[in-house]
């Protein structure tokens, strides 16, 4: 007996084209009626299988056809929790996807289970022109992430001055505090950023407040021997 093999649905064929990076066959598979908002076989949804692969016009595409911006992703396998599509633009620098994806009215404020949005994965990944869109949207500037962290912790953490600068002209505080009391200072001053250290010094920031782990950022800089930052923080006195 011979087994007729099981034809492909139009969203099977239409994963099958975006994984490919078909642009034409998926236009032609969404005009016959595919739905956007297709997944493939291991739960991703078609959105996010664009908008990680940084490809502005399959975003435009599936947008077009009705894909939902506020696409929610829960794929254990991957490592993602209730990911947020906006996510992948923001953290890989695709601005032409984050930007179609903030102009079809995706969330600015949605953040995956851990508390991360948007603006937090672009601060840290250190994309200012992303940040820049996300902000002049009314990204919110103060949310935070389960540690407490806002997105000006992130950029300082990860040494980003082009990021952290917009972020302060945007109105961030630069005395903002996770759970631990720490600072944007402290972070930056324990990994040696000294540009950035400048920029919070520049805006404000207090390098001898303590954290609840009992050290400022003149403490986390000597504790890690990055003696220039703490010369900085000291302005050469006790240094």
């Amino acid at each position: 007996m011979f087994w007729r093999k099981k034809a492909l649905t139009l969203e099977q064929l239409l994963v099958n084209a975006l994984a490919a990076r078909d642009l034409q066959e998926a236009v032609r598979l969404l005009v016959a009626g595919a739905d956007a908002n297709a997944c493939d076989a291991d739960g991703v949804p078609a959105l996010a299988i664009v908008a990680s692969g940084q490809w502005p016009e399959a975003t435009e595409a599936l947008l077009h056809h009705g894909a939902d911006p506020n696409t929610i992703l829960h794929v254990p396998a991957q490592g993602l929790n209730q990911a947020h599509v906006l996510g992948f633009p923001a953290a890989n620098g695709s601005v032409g996807v984050l930007r179609s994806l903030v102009l079809a009215g995706a969330r600015l404020d949605a953040a995956d289970a851990t508390g991360l949005t948007a603006l937090m994965s672009a601060s840290y990944m250190g994309h200012p022109e992303v940040v820049s869109v996300l902000i002049a949207h009314g990204a919110p500037l103060e949310q935070r992430d389960e540690r407490g962290y806002t997105a000006l912790t992130f950029a300082a953490n990860a040494g980003h001055p082009s990021v952290v600068r917009a972020l302060l002209t945007a109105g961030a505080d630069p005395a903002t505090k996770d759970l631990q009391a720490s600072t944007p200072i402290m972070f930056a001053a324990q990994h040696g950023h000294d540009e950035v250290v400048e920029i919070l010094l520049g805006a404000g920031a207090d390098p001898t407040v303590l954290g609840t782990h009992g050290l400022s950022a003149i403490g986390l800089a000597r504790q890690n021997r990055h003696m220039t930052t703490v010369r900085l923080l000291t302005g050469e006195r006790g240094a």
